[in-house]
């Protein structure tokens, strides 16, 4: 009998996936939260993020795979918060967005032990039209 082993998964900001609509009360406007001075400011953080049904391709590989062993990290994009809210900006232009940054100083993180078992992953543009629009869909965004 063949013994199940163990994999170890460590995922970024997994985007797209379902929301429980009654757990969230308030609407929260895309990025940012306002300083002390009216204005939107956020940290420039590096952002792993990862859509949801690439981790779930992910673990279900990682266990049909002989050769998978061990911790993976699934991270499909790193991305800094000011390039991701242009980004959003662009395909969504109502939103509200911060207007300030502060630099942060961050380690990238990578899936290449994923991607040499085969693992590939959404583009990020898709990634991000499909986790607003389910977000729109559970009220979360104006």
């Amino acid at each position: 009998m063949d013994r199940l082993q163990q994999r170890i998964f460590e995922d970024g900001l997994i985007s797209a996936a379902p929301l429980p609509v009654g757990k969230w009360k308030e609407k929260r406007k895309l990025g940012g939260r306002p300083s002390s001075g009216g204005e939107d400011s956020v940290p420039n953080r590096l952002r792993p993020l990862v859509d949801v049904q690439d981790v779930a391709e992910a673990v279900i590989m990682a266990y049909e795979k002989s050769k998978a062993e061990g911790r993976y990290i699934c991270v499909a994009h790193a991305i800094k918060t000011r390039e991701l809210a242009e980004k959003l900006r662009r395909l969504y232009p109502d939103f509200t967005y911060p207007k300030n940054y502060s630099e942060t100083h961050d380690n990238k993180l990578n899936s290449e032990k994923l991607q040499k078992l085969g693992w590939t992953y959404w583009p990020l543009e898709e990634t991000l039209i499909d986790s607003v629009e389910s977000y729109r869909e559970a009220g979360l965004l104006k």
